[in-house]
C-alpha cells in the first residue's frame, strides 16, 4: 500500500474515487485505457521526482486499470458483444507515408516497414501500425489506436514496440504500452470464446512470450538516476504483466535505445539510408 505521506497518495485516492463514481459500462474500455490527458499531466510531474516509489504507482494505477479491463471483457463476452474488427492484431508491414509527413518518429517506423515489404534480409519479421482496438467500442472509436512496431523474434515470440524520438517521456510511453497490453488481454480472452470473421486466428494471439519495449534515442532517457529508475520500472511492470497473463504466456517489459535494438553496423546503416530519404541534417541526431 502507498504510505500516507507518499506523493502517490493523492493519485491513488483520485483513482479510487474515479473508479467508484464512474458507472463503468461495456463501452468504457477505451476511456479506461486512455485517460491520456490526466495521465500525461501526472507523469510529467510527480513521477519524474518520485520514481523510487514506482512499485506503488504500478500497484495503485495500472493494476486497477488492467483489472477493470478484465471485468469489462467478461461483461462483453457474457453479453455476446463483438470482440472487435478482424483487422485487429494483424501482422503485416504498412509502409505508405505522406510526402508531407516529416515526423522523425513516423519516418523511422515507415522505413522499417518498407525494408520489411522489400523482404530485405533481417527485416522480414517486422510489422507496423498493428491495430488493437478497432471495433471494440463501435465502428468509429479507436480505429487508429495501434502499436507502432511489432517484431517476431522467434516462433510464438514477439516484441510490441512503442517508438519515441522525442515527444512525451519514458514514463508516459510505459503507460501507453500498458494500454496496448490491456487490449491484448481483451483480445486473447475474446479469441477463445467468440468466433472471428477470419481464419486462421492472428498469430499474435497465440504468442508464448511478449516483450513490451519502449524504443527511443539515448537522449530520451536523460533523467537523473535513470539506470536505477529503469530497473525499478522494468521490475514493477514485469511483475504486473505476468500477474495478468496468468501463466498463459510470458511477459517482459524493457526500455531500449535505438542503438541497442540496431547496433552500429550494416543493419543500422541500412535503416539510416532508408529513413534519411525524408530528412536532412536532423536525422543523425537520434543516434549516438
Amino acid at each position: 500500500m502507498t504510505s500516507a505521506h507518499s506523493p502517490f497518495k493523492p493519485w491513488e485516492d483520485g483513482l479510487k474515487k474515479w473508479i467508484s463514481e464512474k458507472k463503468i459500462s461495456s463501452k468504457d474500455l477505451s476511456s479506461i485505457v486512455g485517460l491520456n490527458t490526466l495521465t500525461r499531466i501526472w507523469l510529467e510531474g510527480a513521477a519524474l521526482t518520485a520514481i523510487d516509489d514506482w512499485q506503488s504507482f504500478a500497484e495503485c494505477w495500472h493494476d486497477k486499470l488492467l483489472q477493470k479491463c478484465l471485468e469489462v471483457t467478461t461483461n462483453r463476452l457474457k453479453n455476446g458483444e463483438c470482440p472487435g474488427s478482424p483487422e485487429n492484431w494483424r501482422f503485416k508491414p504498412v509502409p505508405e507515408i505522406s510526402i508531407q509527413n516529416k515526423s522523425l518518429e513516423k519516418c523511422l517506423e515507415k522505413a522499417i516497414a518498407q525494408l520489411a515489404c522489400d523482404k530485405r534480409p533481417g527485416w522480414v519479421d517486422w510489422a507496423n501500425q498493428v491495430p488493437v482496438a478497432s471495433g471494440i467500442v463501435d465502428r468509429y472509436t479507436d480505429k487508429k489506436r495501434a502499436i507502432d512496431l511489432v517484431k517476431r523474434i522467434a516462433s510464438e515470440k514477439f516484441q510490441f514496440i512503442e517508438l519515441k524520438t522525442g515527444s512525451d517521456n519514458p514514463f508516459y510511453a510505459a503507460h501507453e504500452l500498458l494500454g496496448y497490453f490491456a487490449f491484448y488481454l481483451f483480445a486473447r480472452n475474446s479469441s477463445k470464446q467468440l468466433p472471428r470473421n477470419r481464419s486462421p486466428q492472428p498469430e499474435l494471439l497465440s504468442a508464448k512470450r511478449i516483450e513490451l519495449i519502449v524504443l527511443a534515442p539515448v537522449s530520451f532517457y536523460n533523467f537523473p538516476k535513470w539506470d536505477e529508475r529503469r530497473a525499478r520500472i522494468q521490475m514493477a511492470y514485469d511483475k504486473l504483466a505476468n500477474k495478468f497473463s496468468k501463466g498463459a504466456f510470458e511477459v517482459k517489459f524493457e526500455f531500449q535505445t535505438l542503438d541497442e535494438m540496431f547496433p552500429p553496423g550494416a543493419q543500422q546503416n541500412e535503416l539510416k539510408k532508408q529513413a534519411s530519404t525524408n530528412f536532412a541534417e536532423e536525422w543523425s541526431g537520434i543516434w549516438k
